[in-house]
């Protein structure tokens, strides 16, 4: 006996066996659908939170100060320690463009939101499409089934039974 033929000897051991296999293959379709949407969701929060935090990071690093006393030590370093003072303006040019990259990233990651969004009501809707299939697989499954035993099956164990 072949047991990847499809058995068409009787509709309703068809019926249950085509609706165990919809019933277990949109199913897992639909999970793992709905795991990569999941994961997808996530990695967008992820990068997003990363790129706020190195933004606000690289504002301070970037940033000169403001108060008079920070003034007054930044150009006591100047004029003590040139280059010292090369290092921290060194410092403070990487940072700037490190945050203009980052800010640029983020901008990126702001205008992909709404396409998120988009593809997650498409996936959204296509796993609500496999739930069905799924849920009318197990229906036609358990018809089958019930059918198969109810009109072939029962009748077979009693010839068995006589038989014997």
């Amino acid at each position: 006996m072949d047991i990847l033929k499809i058995p068409t000897d009787n509709l309703y051991k068809f019926m249950a066996v085509s609706g165990l296999v919809l019933f277990l293959g949109c199913g897992y379709l639909a999970y793992l659908y709905q795991q990569n949407l999941d994961k997808e969701w996530i990695l967008h929060e992820v990068r997003t939170r990363n790129l706020e935090a190195s933004i606000s990071r690289l504002s301070n690093e970037a940033s000169f100060p403001t108060s008079a006393s920070d003034i007054t030590d930044l150009f006591s370093t100047i004029n003590n320690s040139p280059e010292k003072a090369r290092e921290i303006f060194k410092k403070k040019d990487q940072a700037l463009q490190d945050l203009k990259d980052k800010e640029l990233q983020k901008t990126f990651e702001d205008n992909l939101k709404p396409y998120l969004e988009k593809e997650a009501k498409d996936t959204q809707r296509l796993i609500t499409s496999l739930w069905f299939i799924a849920i009318v697989g197990g229906i036609i499954s358990t018809v089958g089934f019930l059918l198969w035993y109810l009109f072939v099956q029962r009748y077979m164990d009693i010839k068995l039974r006589h038989e014997k």
